[in-house]
């Protein structure tokens, strides 16, 4: 099998994987050109990878990915966030990132259909109901919230999940299908690779034998005082400034958006549930209700009709107002472009209760996000916390920069401290030569203005850590 896999990435399609290594090297500015390249495709095509067409709505999903990894950096680490995000070869440019990860997804599925691998249904399915893998390989398709106690799918939260995402149940089968083609590529890749027992046997030695090592510790601060006596040059200032903000859009102000939310109450529409729906979904559903398992015990007992039928109640009720409104929103929506008394009669019928939203930043909240995909003067709609919305969008403030002149303070404080990490890495780097000249750690520990601290790793250490 080993030989097989081997022989299989000598062919084109091992090819396809060697290209994510060079695109990577090649860095981001080249994904630049080839979006532009691309821009001919049409509006729902923005770039094509060995013949497979990638969608807008996928570069979509993947910059609101992206977005997130770098918002959690920025959160995270707070003024080194631009440090951590160089580190990792990353820009505040979520796009760039979006359109490479892309490009990698569909040349790791490309080499899978060349060596004519197939992921069967029930691979599928089985791999669904397994939240550690969802989160780990699935995670912007199959988000925590979709799983149950049990470890099951909510079909019904899975449902408007991906209409909020505005995606079909056959292209997000299709789309766990390619996510589990790429991990099963990945995996043959590590299985075919060939490791020489000498290899081994010294990471066995580098991981698990004890060890001995000296620390030092040199006080930041000491770096800090020394920049805060030097006097930077405007010339110095401005260049640091517009390099942060090209590269991290480290002194942006995000876009604003100002505008109405109308909220629905479930409650307006006075949906009833007759009893012999709620006996049907129970006995159609009866692995969503079942007892604490006990040890041995086959066939699984299941809670009672009576005990959960509020329980089911509240769902389909919750799932038959979600219905009706989304109809009734859109409907009103677009009858209200020729006649807006018609919508004001609608929220008065429904006792709607408006919201003035003033200078929104985008955040998690569902009627803020649907805020943020509007036109200017355009309305929205959809369910949040069990009630429905409609938003309008009135004014937008676009994104800008702050200028420097308002925050020179703030942005001579970032100077500083970057200067004074770099005098601090040149250190480092100048100790590292030192100590290869057999001098002492504890002289270049003195030199340095530092301390010395002499450690043992073993691994219970390397457990405990």
């Amino acid at each position: 099998m080993i030989n097989f896999i081997r022989k299989s990435f000598s062919t084109t399609a091992y090819k396809s994987v060697i290209w994510i290594t060079i695109i990577s090297v090649a860095g981001l500015s080249s994904l630049t050109g080839l979006f532009k390249r691309f821009s001919g495709f049409g509006a729902q095509t923005i770039a094509r990878v060995n013949g497979y067409d990638v969608s807008l709505l996928e570069f979509k999903r993947k910059i609101d990915e992206e977005e997130r990894r770098i918002r959690y950096i920025k959160e995270q680490f707070g003024d080194f966030a631009p440090f951590i995000l160089q580190s990792l070869g990353l820009t505040a440019n979520p796009e760039e990132h979006a359109l490479q990860a892309l490009i990698q997804d569909y040349l790791l599925l490309d080499c899978g259909n060349a060596l004519k691998l197939r992921i069967s249904p029930q691979y599928v399915t089985k791999k669904l109901h397994d939240p550690v893998f969802a989160a780990q390989s699935l995670g912007d398709l199959v988000p925590p919230y979709l799983f149950d106690s049990l470890g099951v799918i909510n079909h019904a939260a899975l449902v408007k999940h991906l209409q909020r995402q505005g995606m079909s149940i056959e292209a997000f089968e299709e789309a766990v299908e390619h996510a589990l083609m790429r991990s099963l590529v990945l995996s043959l890749i590590v299985g075919g690779t060939y490791v020489p027992r000498s290899q081994i046997k010294e990471q066995f030695i580098r991981e698990h034998s004890v060890k001995k090592f000296s620390v030092i510790s040199v006080p930041v601060e000491k770096y800090l005082k020394k920049q805060s006596e030097v006097e930077i040059p405007m010339e110095a200032l401005r260049s640091f400034y517009d390099t942060q903000n090209s590269m991290f859009k480290r002194y942006a102000l995000p876009e604003k958006r100002s505008g109405t939310v109308w909220k629905i109450p479930s409650s307006s529409y006075n949906i009833t549930i007759p009893d012999a729906e709620i006996t049907s979904y129970y006995n159609q559903h009866k692995h969503e209700f079942v007892e604490t398992p006990e040890a041995g015990k086959n066939p699984p007992t299941y809670k009672k009709l009576e005990a959960v039928r509020s329980t089911i109640k509240e769902k389909l009720r919750a799932e038959r107002f979600s219905k009706i409104f989304l109809a009734d929103a859109q409907r009103i929506i677009s009858q209200s472009s020729q006649d807006n008394a018609l919508f004001t009669e609608f929220l008065n019928n429904k006792k709607a209760q408006s919201q003035s939203l003033n200078n929104i930043v985008l955040n998690a909240s569902l009627p803020i996000k649907k805020l943020f995909e509007l036109s200017q003067g355009k309305k929205g709609y959809g369910i949040d916390k069990g009630a429905g919305f409609i938003v309008e969008l009135t004014t937008v403030v676009p994104a800008s920069f702050e200028k420097l002149e308002d925050i020179k303070h703030k942005v001579e404080q970032d100077y500083r401290k970057e200067q004074a990490l770099r005098a601090l890495q040149e250190d480092i780097s100048t100790t590292r030569r030192t100590l290869l000249n057999h001098e002492t750690i504890q002289a270049v520990a003195k030199k340095l203005g530092g301390s010395v601290e002499t450690l043992e790793l073993t691994q219970k250490n390397k457990r405990n850590s």
